[in-house]
């Protein structure tokens, strides 16, 4: 894919879940989860790396805004929250669930999470064209800008698959950065 504008994305820092180990992909659970102190700590490091910005779009969890407003503060900018950026829809049956029941179930050779949605989550093929969608349609909506998404490992796992041209599902996935780790995505260079 091809974009006028640059865009970095951004994984949010380290939140409560990640110590936890326990899922939060749903919009109705995943207030009580912030950013742990290493978490900001991730995220003001990664300061160091970012260009100068134009706009900064979040995903609407607490873990990805507590992000954006760190970084919206240092560059001087309004945040916007665009609710396409969240996280991996899970059926809600796997909300609050360790990551290993998750991850079991996702990689079970009778699911097919890449092309078939679970009860009422969505599959990898539904969030690669949803963060399809939003990058075009941020890219008309901005010209020469530079664009941070701020967004989780599964969202910048499909932009990363997304701007290779291929969809890969899930993986194991080739490319996943750490907790507050940068990617260009134009030229798909990790750059934090």
């Amino acid at each position: 894919m091809q974009l006028q504008n640059h865009f970095y994305v951004i994984r949010h820092g380290q939140s409560e879940n990640n110590i936890l180990g326990i899922e939060s992909c749903r919009i109705e659970t995943q207030t009580q989860y912030g950013l742990t102190e290493d978490g900001r700590e991730q995220v003001q490091n990664a300061l160091s790396v970012l260009p100068k910005l134009d706009a900064i779009y979040t995903s609407p969890y607490r873990r990805t805004i507590e992000t954006a407003q760190i970084i919206a503060e240092a560059h001087a900018l309004e945040l916007s929250i665009e609710y396409l950026l969240h996280e991996f829809k899970l059926p809600s049956e796997l909300d609050q669930q360790p990551y290993e029941i998750a991850e079991a179930i996702i990689h079970a050779p009778e699911n097919d999470f890449n092309q078939t949605p679970m009860g009422d989550g969505e599959c990898f093929d539904d969030l690669y064209t949803r963060l399809e969608k939003t990058l075009l349609d941020l890219d008309k909506k901005h010209q020469n800008h530079t664009i941070l998404l701020v967004t989780h490992g599964s969202p910048v796992e499909a932009c990363i698959q997304i701007m290779k041209g291929k969809n890969t599902g899930f993986g194991p996935f080739e490319d996943l950065p750490n907790n507050a780790e940068v990617v260009h995505l134009n030229s798909l260079n990790l750059i934090a």
